[in-house]
C-alpha cells in the first residue's frame, strides 16, 4: 500500500507500508498449537502438534503443518530421546541430524552420512553471529526454537528477546527470597545465561549435580530458603501484623478462647467433684471456687 503527500515545494513522496500481523494460538495447557502471520495481506498459518508427555520433562513440538485446521499439511516432523535427535524436511525428504554443545545449544546439523551441512555459533544471550548452510532450522541456542518472524525465542510460557537477554512477558512465579536476582521480572536465568539457562519461560535451570553431592545441594537450598522464610515472617512480618489494628484483635480474641476454655474445663472439674467429694480440683481452678458459707 502506497501514500502521496505533496510537500511545500511540489515535490510528491511516496510511503510504501508493509503491514505485518501475527496471531498465536495456545491449547488449554498453555502450550502453542499454531501461528498464523500476514504479510502485505497474504496470511500463513503454521499449525503443531505438541507432545507433553516425554524424557525432556516439558512440551515439544513434533510435527509442524503448514495450512489452515483440516487441509493442513506436515512440513517438518522431529524424533526425540534425551533430547531432540533429529528433523525431517517432508519437501524432499531431507534428514538432518542435531549436534549440541555442553549448553545444550544446537552448533551442527548432519546428514545421514555424517557430514556437517550446517553451523552455528551464539553469545552467551543466544545472539547469533556466525550461520553457515542453507538447511531450514528454527532450533538453535540451548536447542529452543527460534521465531524468525519475531526475533524472538518461544520459551513456552514466555517469548525471550536475546538483543535485551529479556523476557517480553512479566514472570509469574513470585520468585525466592533467598535468590534476590529470582525476584526480577523479565531478566533471563538472573542475568547469568552461562550458568543457567530457562526452558519453560518460568524458572532458571541449572545443570544437575549427580550422586549424593547434587541431592544434598538440592535438600540444602529447600532448607536454606525454609529458614529465611522463618526467619523473616517472625522478625519482621509477625510483629509488624500483630502491631497492627487487625492483629490486636487477633490476640484479643486468642486470649478469649483461652479464657473460656478454662471456664468451661473448671465449671467440668466441678460437676465431677460433685460427683466424687474426694476429688480435687487441679489449681488452675482454684481461683474459681467460692468459700462455702458457715
Amino acid at each position: 500500500m502506497t501514500y502521496w503527500r505533496t510537500t511545500r515545494r511540489g515535490t510528491r513522496l511516496g510511503l510504501i507500508l508493509v503491514l505485518f500481523f501475527c496471531a498465536l494460538a495456545r491449547d488449554a495447557f498453555g502450550n502453542r498449537v499454531s501461528k498464523a502471520v500476514t504479510t502485505a495481506g497474504v496470511t500463513t498459518t503454521t499449525q503443531y502438534l505438541v507432545e507433553d508427555l516425554n524424557p525432556i520433562g516439558y512440551p515439544q513440538v513434533l510435527d509442524e503443518l503448514t495450512g489452515l485446521i483440516g487441509s493442513a499439511a506436515v512440513t517438518r516432523t522431529y524424533t526425540y530421546g534425551l533430547q531432540r535427535i533429529s528433523q525431517v524436511q517432508i519437501a524432499g525428504n531431507v534428514l538432518s541430524y542435531y549436534q549440541y554443545d555442553g549448553g545444550g545449544s544446537v552448533r551442527q546439523l548432519t546428514n545421514s552420512a555424517g557430514q556437517v551441512t550446517d553451523s552455528y555459533e551464539y553469545d552467551a544471550f543466544g545472539n547469533s553471529f556466525t550461520k553457515v548452510g542453507t538447511t531450514p532450522n528454527n532450533y538453535l541456542y540451548r536447542g529452543e526454537q527460534y521465531d524468525a518472524d519475531l526475533g524472538l525465542y518461544y520459551l513456552r510460557a514466555r517469548y525471550y528477546n536475546p538483543a535485551t537477554g529479556r523476557f517480553m512477558g512479566r514472570d509469574p512465579e513470585n520468585g525466592k527470597f533467598t535468590d534476590p536476582k529470582s525476584l526480577h521480572k523479565y531478566l533471563y536465568a538472573g542475568g547469568d545465561p552461562i550458568n543457567g539457562f530457562d526452558p519453560t519461560g518460568l524458572a532458571t535451570m541449572t545443570k544437575p549435580q549427580s550422586g549424593v553431592g547434587g541431592a544434598l545441594a538440592e535438600y540444602a537450598g529447600i532448607i536454606s530458603d525454609i529458614s529465611f522464610k522463618i526467619a523473616f515472617y517472625t522478625q519482621f512480618a509477625l510483629p509488624a501484623y500483630l502491631a497492627s489494628p487487625q492483629g490486636k484483635l487477633v490476640i484479643v480474641k486468642a486470649l478469649g478462647l483461652l479464657a473460656a476454655g478454662e471456664v468451661i474445663a473448671c465449671w467440668y472439674e466441678d460437676f465431677a467433684e460433685s460427683l466424687d467429694p474426694n476429688s480435687k480440683p487441679s489449681s488452675k481452678c482454684e481461683y474459681f471456687d467460692t468459700p462455702d458459707p458457715e
